[in-house]
């Protein structure tokens, strides 16, 4: 399946080499080699378990342009729609609970959001403002309880205890992850090692090729770069090399940065090698790695040391899928997001090719029976799985 990435252009942004040595990265990343691509991920051949969840449509109020984030508190989902400048919130069982919708540019208002994430310690909703700078707490009711201005742009952050780390933007081949303790006090700002950089030529415009979360957060904060091979953790005493990964053919050739070429050139070689230039959803948990690429998503197995890549997850009950899908902050679970054109889209070849309705999933055929083409999204999640059934605390 050839999934094309959104060209997200910033004024300045970068790209590097793992191997440089101005860098205050600590350690050497383990060893990861490709050992094969497969076409598809069977769900059930991997996954401990999977629920679909078709989010309840009120009104118009109600209705979601497209999710950016999604966190969870308990049974409840905080799912952030930069576009329309609002954070949703649902039970875990798809019932609309209400949304952050604060807009406006007085106190306790925003005008735009960059992301969200959880403080668990707190069972509070976070928002990183970007107009203007500060930082939103919420209740996990979504009332306000109190905000704190900060002086610089960070397109994402997370929450872990009394820690906050925010990823900045530098100056095209330097960019900064700067650590805070709750709520907002200033502890460091690290400059991380140069990057390579895709320079599209235009004005000093620099271009990454990214869909999805940089920083995330499961079993360790882990933090990615653009057009890097590598995965990065953070903690309070600075940020690690967890992993370097050698894609072999499907490496980024350095040459290939290097030539002078349109963004949508250099897009179009990757996708016709299936060079990987973008890794973001990084998951992990003790037994397993998971994250997504340009190119489609990759597992690896801590204990066998082996990476395997897959184009796309096959959604049994659909018999199709996709190779997008947005982490969560927990080491449990991801979540993909399915329009609802597209889920029929998928039940009527279904129905066609069985001409029958006996090998239907009855919940999946309840849901097609009740949808309409301008509903909210359907969530189908994945559990990830443990070996001998083992849950970590």
């Amino acid at each position: 399946m050839n999934v094309r990435l959104i060209i997200i252009q910033f004024v300045l942004i970068a790209c590097t080499s793992c191997s440089s040595d101005k860098t205050l990265i600590k350690g050497c990343g383990i060893p990861i080699v490709l050992n094969e691509i497969k076409t598809s991920l069977v769900d059930t051949a991997f996954f401990q378990a999977s629920s679909i969840i078709p989010l309840e449509s009120n009104d118009n109020f109600s209705l979601i342009r497209s999710i950016d984030r999604i966190c969870v508190i308990d049974d409840t989902f905080y799912m952030l729609d930069r576009s329309l400048g609002k954070v949703f919130m649902y039970s875990t069982s798809g019932k609309y609970l209400g949304q952050i919708n604060d807009i406006g540019s007085g106190p306790g208002e925003y005008i735009q959001i960059s992301d969200i994430t959880v403080d668990q310690k707190r069972k509070n909703i976070v928002l990183l403002c970007d107009r203007p700078y500060k930082v939103m707490y919420y209740t996990n009711a979504g009332k306000l309880m109190k905000e704190v201005s900060y002086s610089d742009y960070y397109s994402e952050f997370i929450v872990n205890g009394d820690s906050i780390y925010c990823y900045k933007v530098g100056l095209k081949d330097v960019d900064y992850i700067l650590t805070y303790t709750y709520p907002m006090d200033f502890l460091r700002k690290e400059a991380l090692h140069e990057r390579p950089y895709f320079d599209s030529g235009s004005s000093g415009n620099f271009t990454s090729f990214d869909v999805g979360n940089r920083l995330t957060i499961s079993d360790a904060v882990y933090f990615t770069r653009p057009l890097e091979s590598c995965i990065y953790s953070i903690d309070r005493n600075g940020i690690y090399e967890k992993y370097a990964i050698d894609f072999k053919e499907h490496h980024l050739p350095k040459s290939l940065l290097e030539k002078n070429m349109s963004a949508e050139d250099f897009l179009n070689i990757c996708d016709e090698n299936k060079y990987v230039c973008s890794i973001t959803n990084v998951v992990g948990n003790r037994d397993y790695l998971l994250f997504k690429t340009n190119i489609g998503l990759f597992i690896y197995d801590k204990q066998l040391k082996r990476l395997e890549g897959y184009y796309f997850i096959l959604n049994s009950p659909l018999r199709g899928g996709s190779p997008n899908y947005l982490p969560v902050n927990n080491a449990s679970q991801i979540i993909q997001i399915m329009q609802p054109m597209q889920f029929k889209q998928y039940m009527d070849i279904k129905k066609e090719r069985n001409k029958t309705d006996d090998k239907l999933n009855p919940v999946y055929e309840n849901i097609y029976q009740n949808l309409h083409d301008e509903d909210n999204p359907i969530l189908i999640i994945y559990e990830l799985p443990y070996k001998n059934n083992i849950i970590e605390e």
